[in-house]
């Protein structure tokens, strides 16, 4: 398969697949997610100072098998978000680098079931501008995260694949940027000072059942976030302190093209079930992706 179901970044940057070594692939995609309405505690709100918040991002993607059981994993997305009410800027520029490696640790064969895989993967994500995250439009929080994860598969020798994983990603402190928005009300409060403010870790899981052969790949999927304690937002302000909590689900669909299979292309979408801190977004995605020849050289 030319794609992954991460391309479109709706769900993580890891998945169950192995690309094997000397094989690698690229992705350009651009995504377009839109909502008026947040997640405050157990309530939704609106904020007609803000209106309508519209993000579109375009991301580059790459996947390299470095062994057969290890893969390198790197992404960088340009983003711009916008408001169309009130006085707040727009937010424009390239968001959060991110590096991970994922192992293959355990590939067992079914008989005629098929195999099952477990795998490990870790990674690193940082600002590689100096966007503002103090902002209610804003592109990213600006900390460093640091993610740990494991993944399971269950795949059919017909195609058929089921996947979970569950991780612990950890927020680092961000510095706020006091031209761009006052500080919160609340002189003693643990997650926020003149300065800094706390960002909080959260706990992430996913399940994914799909289908993937040379043709087609198709996946629904199921993500859910669960934030530490934090604040919440008020009124209706994000703030890096929020602790952002949510469930989503999305399909990807992707097919190489038949005159030129090293390329394919994909689309997706995905919808904010519910959550905290959040807003209900609706969102949309395409990729365009290349299977870069093999580096490995062929046994004669």
């Amino acid at each position: 398969m030319l794609a992954t179901s991460n391309i479109g970044f709706s769900q993580g940057m890891v998945d169950g697949f192995m690309k094997g070594k000397g094989n690698s692939s690229v992705a350009l995609s651009y995504s377009y997610e839109s909502y008026d309405t947040y997640f405050v505690g157990g309530t939704t709100t609106q904020n007609p100072n803000l209106g309508t918040i519209a993000t579109r991002s375009l991301s580059i993607y790459g996947v390299a098998g470095l062994t057969d059981k290890l893969d390198a994993i790197v992404s960088l997305p340009y983003i711009k978000a916008t408001a169309n009410q009130g006085f707040w800027q727009d937010q424009k520029g390239l968001q959060d680098a991110a590096f991970y490696l994922k192992y293959n640790a355990l590939e067992q064969k079914l008989g005629n079931l098929g195999s099952l895989s477990v795998m490990v993967a870790g990674g690193i994500a940082t600002p590689f501008s100096n966007y503002i995250a103090d902002a209610p439009v804003a592109i990213g929080h600006h900390s460093t995260n640091l993610d740990g994860r494991l993944i399971t598969q269950l795949k059919s020798n017909y195609g058929f694949f089921l996947s979970a994983q569950g991780g612990y990603i950890y927020r680092s402190d961000v510095k706020l940027d006091r031209d761009a928005v006052p500080l919160p009300e609340s002189g003693n409060s643990p997650y926020y000072n003149r300065h800094t403010s706390h960002v909080p870790n959260s706990f992430d899981y996913s399940a994914k059942l799909g289908f993937a052969s040379s043709l087609v790949y198709a996946d629904a999927w199921l993500h859910k976030q669960e934030a530490s304690k934090g604040t919440n937002i008020g009124p209706g302000i994000p703030f890096p302190s929020n602790a952002v909590s949510y469930t989503r689900t999305g399909f990807n669909l992707f097919v190489p093209l038949p005159f030129y299979p090293a390329v394919g292309l994909g689309g997706g979408s995905s919808f904010t079930l519910n959550g905290k801190n959040v807003g209900k977004a609706t969102r949309f995605s395409g990729s365009l992706v290349y299977n870069l020849p093999s580096w490995q050289k062929k046994q004669i």
